[in-house]
């Protein structure tokens, strides 16, 4: 099973907006391999889907340290600062003739301190995932660059360096109020949720077919006085299992994940009628639940 590029098409009242999304691998997926009854899976990866450019972003930020666990440096007041602070912390390459051609034509118009805070930083981050192609260098570096400047890398905004009893937080708090402000929902805001699986299966005979499990849903935003699909997938799920608990439905003992029947069957088809489902699609008639167990 593993995650696939998807370009999808989201139909809004008035208009239709593509989307380009990217995966990538969400740490170790082998440890669920028993856990889903996967354990012959030849191939078996669980992955993340983002929107294009967010994983050359988050990425750049994890080299320079900014999600670190490090406490905030005396003297820091500002995302500027931070972003100084660990510039101390973590070597800087040698940026290629290319490279400095290129954040020279990013940093055209800002401030020379500025322009050397982005030199600081490009120069940091490990393209080595890249593997040198040019046009995915400048993807990658453009995205980081307009990031920087919708974040507040440049701006005198002061950041909250201590908690509530004058202790240091660490970098990754501090810089996490950061983005939770700049990138909250405001009362207009819809959220999406997408998720994909893909099989590749065996048959007994050694014919290999595919089958698709998808899901694509949008919530609703607050002033329309409805409710988020994270709210829908996570919340009603949850509140779903608490009512069996209480309805004795759940034979299971103790913290449980959702991995037996008497969970997710009814949870799932319950889901069904708030709309919350997945469009199941299969190269093979009767799909994945043919009479015959296929190999994964």
């Amino acid at each position: 099973m593993a995650s696939e590029p998807l370009k999808c098409v989201v139909d809004d009242d008035d208009a239709s907006m593509a989307m380009k999304l990217e995966s990538y691998p969400n740490r170790d997926s082998t440890v669920f391999l028993d856990r889903f009854g996967m354990a012959d899976c030849r191939t078996f990866i669980r992955g993340t889907y983002r929107f294009q450019g967010f994983s050359s972003v988050i990425s750049a930020f994890h080299d320079v340290g900014l999600t670190s666990d490090d406490l905030v440096a005396d003297g820091v007041r500002t995302l500027r600062d931070l972003c100084r602070q660990r510039f101390e912390k973590v070597a800087a390459w040698t940026l290629t003739a290319g490279k400095r051609e290129l954040c020279a034509r990013l940093t055209d118009g800002l401030p020379e301190a500025d322009r050397r805070l982005v030199e600081g930083l490009l120069s940091r981050v490990d393209t080595g995932y890249l593997r040198g192609d040019p046009v995915r260098i400048e993807s990658a570096f453009r995205s980081i660059v307009k990031t920087m400047r919708f974040l507040g890398f440049f701006s005198d905004a002061e950041l909250k360096v201590e908690d509530g009893k004058g202790k240091r937080r660490s970098c990754l708090d501090a810089f996490c109020d950061v983005m939770a402000e700049k990138m909250a929902h405001s009362e207009v805001d819809r959220d999406l949720v997408v998720m994909r699986h893909v099989f590749i299966m065996e048959d007994q005979d050694g014919k290999q077919w595919r089958h698709t499990s998808t899901m694509m849903q949008a919530g609703q935003s607050h002033a329309s006085g409805g409710s988020s699909i994270m709210s829908q997938t996570v919340g009603v799920t949850a509140a779903i299992g608490a009512r069996l608990v209480l309805e004795g439905k759940v034979p299971q003992r103790g913290v449980l994940s959702p991995v037996y029947k008497e969970l997710y069957q009814p949870i799932l088809k319950e889901l069904q009628r708030f709309g919350v489902l997945m469009v199941e699609e299969s190269e093979r008639p009767g799909g994945a639940a043919g009479s015959n167990r296929p190999k994964l």
